[in-house]
């Protein structure tokens, strides 16, 4: 999460003034974004996955 705020404090701060900066700090932001959702559907089908293996013992 601190990778995302940081990039987006970045593309708000250049975004009228570096447009060639603002488009490669947007797409590593969309990209962290898209990291994070990933890590997230990880950690919950972990979660999942753990929670089942417990009802099974």
């Amino acid at each position: 999460m601190c990778y995302i705020s940081t990039y987006a404090s970045i593309a708000e701060s250049v975004k009228d003034k570096d447009i060639v900066t603002y488009d490669i700090v947007s797409q590593i932001l969309a990209d962290e974004v898209e990291h994070e959702e990933d890590l997230q559907a990880l950690s919950d089908d972990i979660t999942d996955f753990v929670e089942s293996m417990k009802k099974h013992m």
